[in-house]
């Protein structure tokens, strides 16, 4: 006698570790997209910029680099110390501007101006 209402046992698929595998490598590839983007629009320090700027000042046409300086330097203050530092230094170059004919710089302005480059630079 035989019992027609039971049926063998069928395998269950599982398809659960698939599912996680595809979701990982998904991870994976939204986690590389996200740093590349980042380092693709990562911008320059606009500080940094300005630093290696005034560090390539060559003393040559005190009026231009006066000038550059002043206009420069003012970007790089991040504190007070900055700030009295710009100030005298700004006061320096007051006679190398607003001139037709204007004297190279003296050693006191050039070490007035590397001291502030110095300080920016420990600052940034």
């Amino acid at each position: 006698m035989e019992i027609y209402d039971i049926k063998p046992i069928e395998p269950i698929v599982d398809y659960f570790f698939y599912l996680f595998v595809a979701f990982v490598i998904v991870l994976l590839l939204l986690l590389v997209a996200a740093v590349v983007a980042y380092f693709r629009n990562k911008k320059p320090n606009r500080k940094k910029e300005i630093l290696q700027q005034l560090k390539q000042i060559d003393f040559s046409d005190a009026k231009k680099d006066a000038y550059t300086i002043s206009a420069l330097a003012k970007e790089l203050i991040v504190d007070e110390q900055m700030q009295q530092k710009y100030e005298q230094l700004f006061e320096m170059l007051q006679k190398y501007k607003y001139q037709k004919e204007v004297p190279p710089f003296d050693e006191k302005v050039k070490r007035e101006f590397e001291f502030f480059v110095g300080l920016a630079d420990a600052r940034i």
